[in-house]
């Protein structure tokens, strides 16, 4: 998905152990300053230049996608298949059938 980006077109060489690198770069910076900020900072910053990602558009981008895959973020209740599953066997073992064909 980082091969992707509009500037990030070296990302498609990388091989696992530099994606590794890259992404515990990144783990790592982003436990210690604003997820935000982490883009900019020197260190992040020479090894996206080391791995082809020049570009602080490109590397935001990728820094975002590797912070997504570290960290998904998670369903609303609303769309959680197994939260809405258990809400309904709830409904129906205390005997809301009512409600329980409501929320089909």
């Amino acid at each position: 998905r980082i091969a992707a980006i509009d500037g990030a077109d070296a990302a498609a060489g990388w091989s696992a152990e530099m994606t590794h690198d890259l992404v515990q770069l990144v783990k790592t910076q982003t436990a210690l300053a604003d997820p935000q900020d982490v883009p900019l900072l020197s260190e992040v910053k020479r090894a996206f230049k080391r791995a082809g990602v020049p570009r602080l558009g490109a590397r935001e981008a990728a820094v975002l996608l590797m912070q997504e895959y570290l960290s998904p973020r998670t369903l609303p209740k609303s769309e959680d298949s197994t939260h809405l599953g258990k809400e309904f066997l709830r409904m129906v073992q205390s005997g809301s059938m009512l409600e329980a064909r409501r929320s089909l």
